[in-house]
């Protein structure tokens, strides 16, 4: 047996048993989520009102041990609003922020498996990046809405979370920050979103 022969032998029992090793996972996941907004303007608000929204889609998971990876794909919407000050100095006064947002989020988080619950279960922490696509989003501005070439395609967003799966049942808690403007101005806007989902694995 010559070289070359002898390392794609070696190579081809490695990838078997990698495969061997690795379990594929394939299903919907859906959730509920709420949203607070962050600014840079040194002003105070007289209120926020934190937002609702939901979120659908499918994902993946290749599980390598305690470790695993996990694309997904969902739809999501998000809300909020930030109400300004009242009052005669007009110094003191913020300005009036309504915000909702419609579209994709593509993400990818890598997990590892903390400790088992049983038999039946495990606690999962994970962390990752997603990047959202736009489809709709809207800006409230003291009653002006912001014309759409305002607003960016999309955003990038740091992930962590922890989550359990029970029997072929997933599920997570995530806080989702995003770390790119929503809006094309010197005035930053960061989504700070808490997602509670449930997920099925059907493989």
């Amino acid at each position: 047996m010559n070289k070359r022969s002898a390392a794609f032998l070696v190579v081809l029992i490695s990838v078997v048993q990698l495969s061997a090793q690795v379990h594929f996972k394939l299903g919907p996941i859906v959730g509920m989520n709420s949203t607070d907004l962050s600014t840079n303007s040194s002003i105070p608000y007289a209120q926020q009102t934190i937002g609702s929204g939901i979120a659908a889609g499918v994902f993946a998971r290749l599980e390598m041990g305690k470790w695993y990876i996990q694309p997904e794909y969902m739809y999501v919407t998000e809300s909020s609003t930030l109400t300004g000050l009242t009052g005669s100095n007009a110094s003191n006064l913020a300005s009036d922020i309504n915000f909702s947002l419609k579209g994709y989020n593509a993400n990818l988080l890598v997990g590892y498996e903390l400790f088992k619950l049983g038999e039946l279960a495990n606690v999962r922490g994970f962390a990752g990046l997603g990047q959202f696509f736009n489809s709709n989003d809207a800006l409230n501005y003291n009653g002006i809405l912001l014309p759409q070439t305002d607003l960016k395609n999309g955003s990038t967003n740091v992930i962590v979370g922890v989550g359990s799966d029970i029997l072929k049942f997933t599920v997570d808690l995530r806080y989702i920050r995003s770390v790119t403007q929503l809006y094309t101005s010197s005035y930053s806007i960061a989504a700070n979103v808490f997602l509670l989902s449930v997920g099925v694995k059907f493989f």
